[in-house]
């Protein structure tokens, strides 16, 4: 009996319940780090829905220092927007990802954003949340390539009137 005993003082390992334990950390960490990825890529999104926000903010200021209609003039309307400071300098790459491609004038009252969503698979699907979120705005007039924004794409162009 005391050779048996003094087997299990010597014998060195984890017990099973202290392997249960480590395996459950492990899979909760796991869990914790994949649902955190689709966190801040939503966090993207709502940030590229403010950029957009912000352009079309700056260009109904710029437009009221124009009697009501956006210039011609310009033809590059994210460095006008910048150098009158109605935008943040850098803002066509301030959100990873994502970038502004342009902001053009279409007519006196209505302007275009383009933007393209990089990433990998999601980037179609993102494009088409940001779309979805600007639906709601009431200063959208289309969205391309889908008005309704069923169909996913890595390029979007929303036309918005001030």
């Amino acid at each position: 009996m005391k050779a048996a005993a003094m087997r299990r003082k010597g014998q060195r390992g984890f017990s099973l319940i202290e392997l249960g334990i480590v395996v459950a950390v492990i899979a909760i960490l796991a869990t914790v780090v994949l649902v955190g990825r689709g966190f801040l890529e939503s966090s993207r999104v709502s940030k590229m829905v403010e950029v957009i926000d912000t352009i079309a903010k700056g260009t109904a200021v710029y437009a009221g220092t124009n009697g009501g209609e956006i210039p011609t003039a310009p033809v590059n309307y994210l460095n006008a927007l910048e150098l009158r400071a109605l935008v943040p300098t850098g803002i066509t790459n301030s959100v990873p990802n994502f970038r502004i491609n342009s902001v053009s004038r279409v007519s006196t009252e209505t302007f275009v954003v383009s933007v393209t969503c990089s990433g990998g698979a999601q980037a179609a699907t993102s494009c088409q949340d940001i779309c979805r979120a600007k639906l709601r705005d009431k200063s959208l007039v289309t969205a391309t390539p889908s008005a309704t924004c069923a169909n996913p794409a890595a390029t979007i162009t929303l036309t918005f009137q001030i």
